[in-house]
């Protein structure tokens, strides 16, 4: 495992990574743009380092960290399906931790558990919650946004009415169903 640069070949090989988890998980994948664009802006200012698991010349799995003081957050990570029997994904995650320690990162968060009451249903996500889980048993489920209207007003009072309707109903129709 590696903590290497954000050059194109390794960013490529980032996304195909994910692509690759995804397509065992069916969490749904953001356009490549929005992963690229995001790891080089994080790069840039000094709060993000790509790591690569390789064996033998093939990269097996990587991790996008993103980090601020003390603190570490698992952004995006992927695996390729071979090889499996090295446990890539875990020699990555082991190797980050110590990577963040050695900086003075002390709290590190996964994030992106899939729902707990999903687990065990057959879901394409419980991989990836016994993956996580058994990281820290005890996952924390924050709660979701809500809203603080500044200026309550009828523009609100649509949104309300009719704008998240319109919002929910799209986003059921849509094939993406991003994990966050």
């Amino acid at each position: 495992v590696e903590a290497v640069e954000p050059t194109a070949d390794n960013l490529q090989a980032m996304v195909e990574l994910m692509k690759a988890t995804e397509a065992r998980a069916k969490y749904g994948l953001r356009p490549q743009d929005y992963f690229t664009d995001y790891w080089k802006a994080q790069t840039e200012v000094g709060q993000a380092q790509l790591f690569l698991a390789r064996h033998d010349g093939d990269v097996l799995a990587g991790l996008f960290l993103t980090y601020l003081g003390q603190r570490g957050w698992y952004k995006d990570g992927g695996s390729f399906d071979i090889k499996r029997e090295l446990q890539a994904p875990y020699l990555v995650q082991w190797e980050v931790m110590r990577w963040c320690l050695e900086r003075g990162i002390v709290q590190y968060d996964l994030l992106g558990s899939p729902n707990r009451d999903k687990v065990g249903t057959g879901d394409p996500k419980d991989g990836l919650y016994t993956f996580k889980s058994k990281f820290n048993p005890d996952i924390t489920e924050f709660a979701g946004c809500y809203d603080l209207p500044l200026a309550g007003g009828l523009a609100y009072k649509a949104w309300r009415k009719i704008g998240e309707r319109v919002a929910a109903r799209l986003a059921v129709r849509s094939r993406e169903r991003f994990l966050y």
